[in-house]
């Protein structure tokens, strides 16, 4: 049993180190990417103009500073926005001084930073600057926090996740029962065994899984739509540029700025704007500087943190469906070859049961190894779904109506829930068990009905396909996961589950608390049939 439990937490670790780090490689990439941003911002004012560079460098500073804060950490709505404009009242109460007026009294400072924002002197662009960043920075918020939430949604269901006794008595059967039988230590589980066994005690998180791949499949969605890593680059790859244009606009108005502030904050002018004035040298194309290849690595390297963004998510996504095959197909562990000696739960010899086709709850109840219960882990499952209906939904109301996200199984079954029970042929990671021969191999449509990672890159799912909408799914959609429950997300985004034995509904509250209802209509529909029943049988 401790092989196995051992295999599971190392199994568990393996996907939170890989989220994890995906976690960490992303908000790496975008510290680097943004702080070669802002030296590279610098390096294009400090070619032009190295004096006035030194006094607007921590302006520059304090914004790319913000922005990435915001992304680690959040704050307020408008914290970006407001942010980015106060620096820019800071940028033209320097460029005043430095250009406009460098022969007056420094008072009324404060006075000069706010009239920026009556007087327009770099023209639109603090605004459009300031709005975009805090557009993309929300983007990123949201994205970075969702990365925190598949993090999240893997502790909880493996950390509160029960093991059954009937589940530690199979463990027991598997590992130690060879030894009070005087078999050879060398002797290992039958591969079958393990993976039937594994199935069963760990059907509870199989529920979970075609709703949280639903969840990873959204945020796919979302981060493609968003495009982020393109938009990052190009507002930071333009931001000298977009600064040097605001500060020609300034010079081209030189003499109604000055008049305004002379109105504004009562400022005598003691001398005319310098001489050159019109002729000062601004980077006009802040794209780019020959031989700034930090800047460009940095970017090459916020691409390539996507990619492992994308690489992550694809190996989070059937985690809870992919656990049983994950812990017993090691050698290590169990008996690889399927006709090798093993130990079958009884005796050393060949397996004779097939392997439960499907996962979740509903496919393993009749698994031969272990009594699988409805009712094990029954609200880890409604709150986890609950948990993760509720992420979809806030993904959706990031997306507008013109996206379709791509669709979900919901035509009464999730594929993988249902099977024969047979064992198909293959290498893992194709759909199917390892097999040594196919004499007792599915047909290949079937055993791919596994919905995992076990299947050909190039298989799809054949399923009924519904989108997922602004209530989380199209209203009163069936989405019967893996387990022996049905879960409903009506139009008022309220989560019903049914139970598989009764089939009466179970209400979830906000809560978590589970309360079950009746169909009142159902009862009466059954009594008026039987008494019509009834009455045309006595008319015969």
């Amino acid at each position: 049993m401790y092989t196995h439990t051992n295999k599971f937490q190392s199994a568990k670790q393996t996907v939170y180190y890989l989220v994890e780090f995906s976690l960490i490689f992303q908000i790496d990439s975008l510290q680097i990417f943004i702080n070669k941003a802002e030296n590279h911002t610098v390096k294009v004012f400090n070619s032009v103009n190295q004096n006035f560079t030194e006094k607007i460098a921590p302006i520059f500073q304090r914004q790319h500073g913000c922005f990435l804060n915001f992304i680690k950490i959040g704050g307020q709505s408008r914290y970006v926005e407001e942010t980015f404009i106060h620096e820019f009242e800071e940028l033209f109460y320097q460029f005043y001084y430095n250009f406009l007026s460098p022969a007056s009294q420094k008072k009324n400072g404060q006075c000069i930073k706010l009239s920026m924002r009556s007087i327009s002197p770099f023209g639109k662009i603090p605004d459009v600057v300031s709005s975009q960043a805090s557009k993309l920075a929300k983007q990123l918020r949201f994205i970075n926090s969702l990365l925190s939430d598949i993090f999240n949604i893997l502790d909880t269901a493996i950390t509160e996740h029960k093991f059954s006794s009937s589940c530690l008595n199979a463990l027991t059967r598997m590992n130690f029962c060879s030894s009070c039988s005087l078999v050879a230590e060398s002797v290992r589980p039958c591969r079958d065994m393990c993976i039937n066994v594994m199935k069963g005690c760990l059907a509870a998180l199989a529920d979970i899984g075609p709703l949280f791949q639903t969840f990873i499949d959204a945020v796919d969605d979302m981060t493609k739509h968003f495009s982020y890593i393109t938009k990052l680059i190009t507002l930071f790859e333009y931001y000298a540029a977009n600064i040097s244009n605001g500060m020609q606009i300034a010079v081209s108005s030189a003499d109604s700025i000055l008049d305004q502030v002379r109105l504004l904050c009562d400022i005598r002018h003691q001398s005319d704007p310098i001489d050159n004035l019109g002729h000062i040298d601004f980077p006009v194309d802040g794209r780019a500087i020959s031989g700034d290849i930090e800047f460009h690595m940095a970017k090459l390297k916020l691409f390539q943190s996507l990619q492992s963004l994308k690489d992550r998510l694809k190996t989070a996504r059937f985690y809870f469906t992919d656990l049983p095959y994950k812990i017993c197909l090691d050698t290590n562990v169990v008996e690889k070859r399927k006709h090798q000696a093993c130990w079958n739960g009884k005796e050393v010899g060949r397996y004779k049961y097939q392997i439960v086709h499907g996962n979740g709850t509903n496919a393993q109840l009749k698994n031969p190894e272990l009594d699988v219960v409805i009712t094990d882990n029954y609200r880890l499952i409604v709150n986890v779904s609950m948990r993760i209906n509720h992420l979809i939904s806030e993904i959706m109301d990031h997306l507008p109506n013109k996206v379709t996200p791509r669709p979900i199984p919901t035509n009464g079954h999730i594929p993988g829930n249902t099977g024969s029970g047979c064992i198909g042929s293959g290498n893992y990671g194709s759909g199917h068990v390892p097999d040594d021969n196919s004499e007792d191999d599915c047909d290949r449509n079937n055993a791919n009905e596994s919905g995992s990672t076990m299947r050909d890159k190039d298989d799809e799912l054949t399923t009924t396909e519904a989108t997922y909408g602004a209530s989380t799914v199209a209203a009163d959609d069936d989405i019967t996961g893996s387990s022996g429950m049905n879960i409903l997300v009506t139009a008022s985004n309220q989560l019903y589950v049914q139970d598989y034995q009764t089939k009466l509904p179970i209400e979830t509250t906000t809560s978590g608390a589970i309360m079950p209802t009746y169909n009142r209509f159902s009862l009466f529909g059954s009594i008026l049939i039987t008494v019509l029943v009834f009455l045309l049988c006595n008319r015969s």
